[in-house]
């Protein structure tokens, strides 16, 4: 019962969001993921780690298929750019487990929410 009521609220929560607090809770999940598998590295949990690289992958690949290219051709390519660099740091950070890959995602990643949050303010 509880499961299916929270699914609905999601649901409801996704669908009635402007697309900024959707874009911003995408981001938001994405550096918590690099952070929550930073964490796992560090104390040597495998499937805590693949838990938490597989949902930031997944984000990114949410985060890509939304980009219009259409309307901002220039920019979307260079967000298409910057996802692929993510993912390609995600998977060296979950082979070689290491943290250092998960750092550098946030490094690129947390300005462009930044810059996200101050557009949707304005």
């Amino acid at each position: 019962m509880y499961n299916r009521a929270a699914n609905v609220y999601r649901r409801v929560f996704v669908d009635s969001a402007p697309p900024s607090r959707i874009l911003d809770e995408l981001y938001g999940g994405l550096l918590q993921d690099c952070q929550d598998a930073t964490r796992c590295i560090l104390s040597m949990d495998r499937a805590g780690k693949g838990k938490h690289i597989s949902r930031a992958l997944a984000i990114l690949g949410e985060l890509e298929a939304a980009l219009d290219r259409r309307a901002a051709p220039e920019l979307t390519q260079n967000l298409a750019a910057l996802y692929n660099f993510a993912r390609a740091r995600l998977f060296a950070a979950s082979v070689n487990m290491d943290a250092a890959p998960l750092a550098e995602v946030e490094r690129v990643i947390r300005p462009i929410r930044e810059a996200f949050q101050e557009a949707a303010r304005r």
